[in-house]
């Protein structure tokens, strides 16, 4: 039942959507990192050709420096599998959430759900096999994330004429960090998506999570210059729990809650949710099934 399990989710245009959505922004993002001093140094000159064009020689040389790939927090954010920049916004968080939730809803919403549960009447077992099967997607799209993410770090020291800060070890530390975060929130999608049994009032619930967080935290963090209980709401947590502070290490926009604390976090938001939902799923009637 795994095999089918695995066969009905990467079939499904919203794993392919999101598989997409998640390594195009890590290339483009990582990208983005790699190439920003000469980027900055790019709108600055672009000044003597039209004046005032922008603000960018407004910087000053330690917030250009700042800016380096040879700056570990940069390195780190660079490889990171679960990205964020410890701002609380996190395409691949985002994606493995909506993943999760989607893996449950869709079935609600097509009605096939009923036919899973006639075939397993197990409700724990199928629930087994479900969250199995969304781990190993998750596991899957950890490996060309991986992929992406060290190409981009080498393109960037290339570019830059500098040499890696980061020892293997402390790379693979990130790594392993990162896949159990984003397996985390996946299941924390999936608790989400047998909690509300619709599409729709899961996105609505996700997305407006991710609006509330990336507003109130940075806001937070800039008001009382430390950490609040906003700290600790998932799509933040991301960031922390992997790696720490942000991209620019310990700024009024990047407190981090630590590793540790962060990774609990965590394991705390998916034991609530998901048990929540998978509660409701063993003990409460499907649509249509008597």
């Amino acid at each position: 039942m795994l095999r089918s399990e695995l066969l009905r989710l990467f079939s499904s245009r919203a794993t392919i959507a999101v598989l997409v959505v998640v390594l195009a922004e890590a290339v483009l993002g990582g990208l983005g990192a790699a190439f920003l001093p000469a980027l900055v140094s790019g709108l600055v000159s672009l000044n003597d050709v039209i004046p005032n064009a922008t603000q960018a020689d407004q910087m000053s040389t330690a917030g250009l420096s700042a800016l380096g790939i040879d700056r570990l927090p940069v390195q780190a954010s660079v490889v990171d599998l679960a990205g964020g920049f410890g701002l609380g916004i996190s395409v691949a968080a985002l994606g493995v959430v909506v993943l999760g939730a989607l893996s449950v809803t869709g079935e609600y919403r097509r009605g096939s759900i009923v036919s899973s549960v006639l075939a397993q009447p197990s409700r724990v077992r199928l629930l087994i096999t479900k969250t199995g099967a969304l781990t190993l997607v998750v596991l899957g799209l950890c490996v060309p994330l991986a992929v992406i993410k060290a190409a981009v770090l080498i393109i960037g020291l290339t570019v830059q004429d500098t040499t890696l800060s980061m020892s293997l070890p402390e790379i693979a530390g990130l790594w392993s960090r990162g896949v159990v975060a984003l397996v985390l929130l996946a299941l924390v999608g999936m608790g989400l998506g047998h909690l509300v049994r619709s599409s729709v009032a899961g996105l609505v619930i996700i997305f407006g999570m991710l609006l509330v967080e990336s507003s109130l935290r940075p806001l937070s963090a800039l008001v009382t210059g430390g950490v609040t209980a906003l700290n600790f709401l998932p799509f933040g947590l991301l960031a922390d729990a992997v790696r720490g502070p942000g991209l620019l290490g310990e700024t009024a926009v990047s407190v981090s809650v630590g590793v540790m604390a962060g990774l609990l976090a965590l394991f705390a938001w998916a034991a609530v949710v998901f048990v929540a939902g998978a509660w409701r799923f063993v003990r409460r009637d499907m649509p249509m099934l008597t």
